[in-house]
C-alpha cells in the first residue's frame, strides 16, 4: 500500500494527488527534495520508474513476471517526509491535528511496530 500510495504523490503526473497540485513553488520544491534526498533528478526518475513497475506489475495486477522486486523504501520515506514538512509550513491551518514534524513521528511510529511484533515470532 506504502508504494500505491506513494506513486500517486509522485509518480502519477497526471493524477489528483501529485505533489505538484500542492507545493506553492515546484521548482524549488523539487531542487529541495532532491538536495535532501542526494541525488539526481535521473536518479529520482528512475526510482519512480522502479516503484512503477513493481505497482503495476505485482501490486496492481499480478503480471506474467517470474520475480518481484520490490524497491527499497527509504527514498519514499523520506520525498514523502519532506512534502509533508513542506505542506504543514505552507498551509499549518489545514494541518493543525497532524503530527509537528513527519520524521520523528514515523520513528516512534517504527519503534511502536517493532514492540508490538518483535522479530522472531
Amino acid at each position: 500500500m506504502a508504494v500505491i500510495e506513494w506513486c500517486k504523490l509522485f509518480a502519477d503526473e497526471k493524477g489528483k494527488h501529485h505533489w505538484r497540485k500542492t507545493v506553492s513553488d515546484p521548482s524549488i520544491f523539487m531542487v529541495g527534495l532532491l538536495g535532501k534526498l542526494n541525488i539526481s533528478q535521473s536518479e529520482f526518475d528512475a526510482y519512480i520508474d522502479k516503484c512503477k513497475l513493481y505497482r503495476d506489475k505485482f501490486l496492481a495486477h499480478l503480471d506474467e513476471e517470474a520475480r518481484m522486486h520490490i524497491p527499497y523504501l527509504k527514498l519514499a520515506i523520506e520525498s514523502t517526509t519532506f512534502l509533508f514538512n513542506l505542506l504543514k509550513a505552507e498551509n499549518p491551518q489545514l494541518l493543525s491535528d497532524a503530527p509537528k514534524e513527519m520524521a520523528s513521528f514515523h520513528a516512534e511510529r517504527i519503534s511502536y511496530a517493532k514492540s508490538q511484533y518483535p522479530s522472531g515470532t
